[in-house]
């Protein structure tokens, strides 16, 4: 045995330090995947992050309208003038109404001028009813005629008083439909007497705007004097704006930051370029101070405290106590976007957990992520 262990002893210790190397490696490969199973990355608590986005200063009502294409407009405002509420724009003429108006105007004297020719031909019948009448009283008195003679003359005068009440019947049936015709035709001038001419005047007070479309119409406008802010959030941050929400906004033409609150939150969705996540219109009244059509930045102030959404399960969190011990908490407040709100639970500067995993217990020991 002493001789084998002389012969072979450089070969053992070699393989003693071989054997001991390995164990120390798996120890240290072991201990280091146990320690990366065990790293998670640390966020702090802080005050909630201020909403931030870019808006444009947009009268508080446009007021538009398109000149139809058949209508001549005369006005004698000038572009960009001030205008009062209820003052004249423009005058719109229609020519062709115009003419439509004469047509019927036309057909009204024609129809007036047949109801008196057939008024005058009632009258006559009248007459000649009254004449064969008193003819035939005549005939009655005369006691010298020959009775045949005055039997065939009473035949003839009834044959005539019944072709002029046939006259009379149909004359007045005519009549009654002329003056039907002539109502029709009446009403429709009225109506077409107030569709040839028209003003066009102001809702609001504004400025007054004209200008030429690129199809050749011609588009008149009155921008309110009162101007807003006018912006959008996107989906995931709609609880953010809220109506009556203090607002900051940038005026870069006076390098002021002024103050407002949100007036109006749509909730009608609109599309976004290059999402499918829709987007919400809100605004808020801006002093004349601005420009129309200027761009600001604008800042809503939330309340509470944020941390990572991810960091939330169940509405529990681990917070990290000394020695980097977890601690389970319970947490009151909801999802916004990216991240939780907090109301309460936590306090401003404590460090949390972002990204816990099911095997995270309550007292666990973690290593922070570099």
């Amino acid at each position: 045995m002493k001789k084998f262990y002389q012969k072979h002893e450089k070969f053992l210790v070699l393989s003693l330090i071989a054997v001991i190397l390995v164990i120390i490696a798996v120890y240290a490969v072991s201990f280091k995947t146990q320690q990366i199973n065990n790293t998670y990355h640390v966020y702090t608590v802080k005050k909630a992050a201020p909403y931030q986005g870019q808006g444009v200063i947009k009268a508080n009502s446009t007021y538009t309208m398109r000149i139809p294409k058949k209508a001549q407009l005369t006005t004698e405002l000038k572009t960009e003038q001030d205008v009062k509420k209820g003052q004249v724009l423009a005058t719109l003429h229609f020519p062709e109404k115009e003419t439509e108006l004469k047509q019927v105007r036309a057909q009204i004297s024609d129809l007036q001028a047949q109801i008196q020719d057939q008024q005058g031909s009632l009258t006559d019948n009248s007459s000649n009813t009254a004449a064969i009448t008193d003819n035939s009283t005549a005939a009655d008195s005369n006691n010298d005629s020959d009775q045949a003679q005055q039997q065939e003359i009473q035949a003839l005068q009834d044959s005539l008083a019944q072709v002029s009440e046939n006259q009379q019947t149909a004359a007045q049936q005519q009549i009654s439909e002329l003056q039907s015709q002539l109502s029709e035709q009446q009403a429709k001038e009225a109506e077409l007497s107030e569709q040839v001419e028209n003003q066009v005047s102001a809702p609001f007070a504004g400025t007054f705007h004209l200008k030429q479309r690129k199809n050749g119409q011609i588009e008149l406008k009155v921008y309110a004097q009162k101007l807003v802010l006018e912006a959008r959030v996107s989906q995931d941050d709609y609880t953010k704006v809220k109506p009556n929400a203090k607002i900051k906004i940038d005026n870069s033409v006076q390098d002021k930051v002024k103050k407002s609150k949100v007036s109006f939150i749509s909730k009608l969705p609109l599309k976004q370029k290059g999402t499918d996540q829709p987007a919400y219109k809100f605004s808020a009244p801006v002093s004349s101070s601005f420009l129309l059509g200027q761009r600001v930045n604008f800042s809503l102030p939330q309340k509470g405290l944020e941390l990572p959404a991810s960091a939330v399960k169940n509405k529990r969190v681990y917070v990290l106590k000394a020695d980097n011990i977890t601690q389970e908490v319970k947490l009151k407040g909801k999802k916004s976007g990216k991240y939780f709100i907090v109301t309460s639970g936590v306090k401003a500067g404590a460090k949390v957990v972002s990204d816990p995993h099911q095997g995270l217990q309550n007292g666990d020991k973690i290593h922070q992520a570099k």
